[in-house]
């Protein structure tokens, strides 16, 4: 035990813990219950003393109802030094024990929204009351701040506060993260001067709790790639629940309140608070919450339910059919369960109707499918040439053997037709008929599950369970019912036997006549009429008088409620009632259990359901997909008709044809031809040929195409990517690469186009990459080379970029662009040597680069090598004079070599 004294001498005893926290320890005080004493761990300064005593000397009533305020201070009576200090007494729950939904049905079990907007006008009071005196916070957060039972809040450690007396402002040098503005994340908050703005962003997070249910204002969903904090959120003003998300990039959690479920000028405070840094102030929250709470209106489908009345629908069963749990009691104004409130939600479950005894067949479709469509095209093209190989051996067999050969030609062509097909239809219909049986396995096998879902996903037990469970709270209520009355039995005989005591002189001594008629026409004539409503007007009756005439009522009540009959009837009512709250509660929690396990089997049975019909329509349209497909492919009876057809009629037109092209031939040979006189025909260029491959075509869908016709049409990709490249069409052509490489991996220039292309889109990691692919294709390929060192030298990698460089040079000593990159490169290394040598290589191979010429030039004139600038400059202006002249006007005047040699020395 410890004794410590107030600033009077006044002895305090202190041994009862309360608590303690990083600064000291809260005793209870025997001396005064209505106080409670904080007695810090180490000494304090003297300006935290001259603090305290100041909050002391300066409270008042305001103060003191908001807030645990400093009403003493305590010293050690040895060291004469402030040790502690005295505040009220404050039995209530921390503001995060309100909001947060498991805590509050522990604390605030019949809370509901209407009482959590009443805790944060209540808290905005507080702080208006407390900033209207000078003072800040600073420290805002969820545990400085209580919550009573009533919904009335109190702030405490005030002693850490930012206090405001006449000569100066005390600094609040803590603060926690989650409620400090954007401005003081991160900073020393020992050296900064907290004001009431930086308190209105606290005030502003705690009611966005209330308000939310505990949801942080900036806790969401980034849509970047990169990982943020809450605190950098916070910094950067990335409020969640902005409508302004394209600048916050930050969604809302699902299952949470909107802004627009508030009314406009909060939602518009709240936009102000966390967006920018002129926020509203306490006395604004406190009519804005207000105006809220007068504008709220009751769920029909939940009695617990309150939201704002500009509001179509309820938010709060959005939010607990989504997060599958209840979020407010269902209560009534007598605070009991309210069972009208229940057997509507039950209706309103939107429980899944059961699953019909048999799958819904799926709509025949109209058409083949894709796959079946280009094996019938394939064996189209098949057929033709077919045909053209049928009509040329006809033509040569008419022209060299006449008719009858023509005919035996024809029908041996339509024979040999018929023997193909008749082997690849056997291998079609095999191919079919597979898939066709496949898809009826896929069907029986989701029949199968449709069953099973069919009984396993009805809800009628627990449904049945909680109306059983509503009977028996019926059942509770009127026996809570019939307890009472039997105690409103109690209270009539009380009345009657109070009325039966007349007051008369007789009743107390010295009691007069004239006492009793004022008592009389005041209407005060038995003891029942005695209360203290109806004596205090009685200013002619002195208070002892009025004293006795209530102690002699008390007397009477004790002595009926002492009698054996009365003290019995009235333990059994209480009793009688506890029980029956008590098992009233019991089915509550079941009731709320059974609530919130049929929402969440609801939604379950309803997504089963849409997922397995869904499943049963694909399997069964599976089925006659695969039924009108294996129909779809015997299209061979009109091709081997017509095959047939060709070779019996068409050797006439042969002969025909034939005799005539004799007779013309005689003809024009006795015509005068002059070949000097025949004019050239222009011969139009042959078209691209067509890309035949389905551009959307899957990987497995790839896995099953020939080799040849991979590498086929993986050519005529590329070659419309490179088309598409020269006009800069880069996302074209970057598709149309994709998949020519998906047809051929290993296609070495395919690679080195798909690095260019990432390349022209400035996307220098993605070719690098790409180079780097190339390269494990060939190790030495010179273009991959290239790339590599370009697209280094454009992430000013350079040292990189040289190795990459010397690697091409060293796979072709012949490649001027090898050169020309080291050259580059060495310039941007300072290392002019190796640059002037690099250059000077490249023009051994191309001497007319006007560009690398001029870089050279100018290399040797800031290195002052006179002699081999004027040699290079002469090379320059022979291949570019205006722009020789326009660089260096001062070597206009030496003379241009009529004949300079690419390998020729200064």
């Amino acid at each position: 035990m410890a004794i410590y004294l107030n600033s009077q001498g006044k002895e305090f005893n202190l041994s009862q813990k309360l608590g303690h926290g990083g600064e000291g320890v809260v005793y209870s005080c025997a001396e005064d219950p209505g106080l409670v004493a904080k007695i810090y761990h180490e000494p304090i300064d003297e300006a935290k003393a001259v603090k305290l005593r100041w909050m002391a000397a300066n409270r008042d009533e305001q103060l003191l109802r908001i807030s645990a305020w400093v009403v003493d201070v305590l010293t050690d009576p040895a060291s004469g030094q402030v040790a502690g200090f005295l505040m009220p007494t404050v039995q209530a729950k921390e503001v995060h024990e309100l909001y947060a939904l498991k805590s509050r049905r522990v604390h605030f079990p019949r809370a509901n929204w209407s009482f959590l907007i009443h805790a944060a006008t209540n808290i905005a009071r507080a702080f208006f009351v407390l900033h209207k005196h000078g003072h800040v916070m600073g420290d805002v957060n969820h545990g400085n701040c209580v919550v009573l039972p009533d919904g009335r809040v109190r702030l405490i450690d005030c002693d850490s506060y930012s206090i405001k007396t006449d000569a100066l402002r005390y600094r609040c040098d803590v603060g926690v993260a989650t409620h400090l503005p954007p401005e003081l994340q991160g900073r020393d908050l020992s050296t900064i001067d907290r004001t009431k703005n930086h308190d209105n962003f606290g005030l502003a997070v705690m009611i966005f709790q209330l308000l939310f249910l505990g949801r942080h204002p900036f806790a969401g969903n980034f849509q970047g790639s990169e990982d943020k904090s809450l605190e950098d959120c916070i910094r950067e003003h990335r409020f969640a629940y902005s409508y302004d998300i394209t600048a916050t990039k930050v969604s809302q959690p699902p299952g949470t309140l909107c802004l627009d479920e508030l009314t406009p000028r909060l939602a518009e405070m709240f936009e102000q608070s966390f967006m920018s840094l002129s926020r509203p102030q306490a006395g604004q929250w406190v009519e804005a919450l207000e105006d809220l709470s007068g504008s709220l209106k009751s769920c029909k489908a939940h009695i617990g339910h309150h939201f704002y009345e500009g509001l179509n629908s309820c938010p709060w069963c959005r939010i607990e059919r989504s997060a599958g749990v209840t979020v407010f009691p269902f209560t009534g104004n007598d605070d009991s369960l309210d069972i009208f409130s229940v057997e509507s939600l039950l209706v309103s479950l939107n429980v899944p109707e059961k699953l019909p005894a048999k799958i819904p067949k799926a709509a025949t479709p109209s058409s083949p499918s894709q796959v079946i469509l280009d094996l019938n095209k394939e064996e189209l093209l098949k057929f033709v040439e077919f045909i053209v190989v049928q009509l040329v051996a006809i033509v040569l067999a008419a022209a060299v053997a006449g008719l009858g050969a023509a005919f035996f030609t024809g029908l041996f062509a339509a024979t040999i037709y018929l023997a193909f097909i008749y082997l690849t239809k056997n291998t079609r219909e095999e191919l079919a008929n597979e898939e066709l049986a496949a898809r009826k396995a896929d069907l029986r096998s989701v029949k199968k599950e449709w069953a099973a879902k069919r009984a396993s996903l009805s809800l009628d037990a627990p449904i049945k369970t909680t109306k059983n469970l509503l009977s028996e709270y019926k059942k509770l209520q009127q026996a809570q019912q019939k307890a009472l009355s039997a105690g409103s039995d109690i209270e009539k005989r009380r009345t009657k036997y109070l009325k039966a005591e007349k007051i008369q002189t007789e009743t107390f001594a010295g009691f007069n006549n004239e006492q009793v008629k004022l008592l009389r026409e005041a209407g005060i004539r038995s003891a029942n009429d005695i209360t203290p409503k109806q004596l205090k007007p009685l200013v002619t009756i002195p208070d002892e008088t009025k004293h006795q005439l209530s102690a002699w009522r008390s007397d009477l009540e004790r002595r009926f409620d002492g009698q054996p009959e009365n003290q019995t009837a009235l333990v059994l009512r209480s009793e009688t009632v506890e029980a029956v709250n008590d098992e009233r509660r019991r089915v509550e929690q079941k009731v709320e259990k059974l609530i919130v396990e049929l929402r969440r089997r609801s939604a379950q049975s309803r997504n089963e359901q849409d997922a397995l019909k869904q499943k049963a329509q694909t399997a069964s349209a599976g089925v006659l997909q695969a039924e009108v497909d294996l129909k779809a492919g015997n299209s061979y009876p009109a091709w081997v008709a017509a095959m047939f057809a060709v070779g019996f009629i068409f050797p006439f037109f042969a002969s025909i044809w034939i005799n005539d092209f004799v007779v013309s031939e005689k003809s024009k040979r006795q015509e005068t031809v002059y070949a000097d006189r025949i004019k050239p025909v222009k011969v139009a260029a042959p078209k691209p040929e067509p890309i035949l491959i389905d551009l959307n075509i899957s990987d497995a869908e790839i896995e099953k195409l020939e080799k040849s016709y991979r590498l086929a049409e993986s050519e005529k990709l590329r070659a419309a990517a490179l088309k598409s490249f020269e006009v800069s069409a880069f996302q074209a052509a970057e598709a149309l690469l994709r998949l020519a490489r998906k047809l051929d991996p290993q296609n070495l220039d395919t690679v080195n186009l798909l690095g260019q292309v990432s390349f022209e889109q400035k996307d220098y990691a993605k070719a690098i990459k790409l180079a780097n692919e190339a390269l494990n294709i060939e190790p030495d390929d010179e273009q991959s080379l290239l790339l590599l060192s370009r697209s280094y030298y454009a992430l000013k990698d350079f040292r990189l970029a040289l190795a990459a460089a010397k690697l091409a040079v060293n796979s072709n000593p012949r490649t001027f662009e090898g050169y020309r990159e080291l050259g580059n490169i060495y310039l941007q290394l300072k290392d002019n040597e190796n640059a002037v040598s690099a250059f000077k290589d490249h023009l051994k191979i191309s001497p007319n680069d006007s560009g690398v010429l001029l870089k050279l030039v100018r290399l040797l004139k800031s290195m002052d090598r006179k002699e081999d600038m004027n040699f290079y400059f002469t090379i320059l202006k022979a291949s570019n004079p205006v722009l020789a002249d326009k660089e260096f006007p001062e070597l206009r005047h030496l003379k241009v070599e009529t004949e300079i040699r690419a390998t020729a020395n200064p």
